[in-house]
């Protein structure tokens, strides 16, 4: 899934600031639903949840543009809200 390429450990590739848009999007609209799902699946583990939120928030330290750092940072405050709830 394209999304999930915005967590991969592999070298920043050229689509990796949109991967990055998206897979934020996808936080900002949908926490509640991912993480409902971290003990259900494979791909929903407790684990990849807190690599893929280090990865947001390495990303919000990587990028100047300042957009970008606000929707990484909404991400982010939609992933601590849902994990305080």
């Amino acid at each position: 899934m394209f999304i999930t390429s915005a967590f991969d450990d592999e070298p920043r590739h050229g689509g990796y600031e949109l991967a990055v848009r998206l897979a934020c999007v996808w936080y900002i609209y949908d926490a509640e639903k991912l993480w409902s799902k971290v003990p259900e699946t494979a791909n929903y583990t407790l684990t990849n949840w807190q690599r893929w939120k280090r990865v947001l928030e390495e990303a919000g330290e990587s990028f100047g543009d300042q957009a970008l750092k606000s929707v990484i940072e909404r991400a982010l405050s939609e992933i601590r809200r849902v994990e305080s709830d």
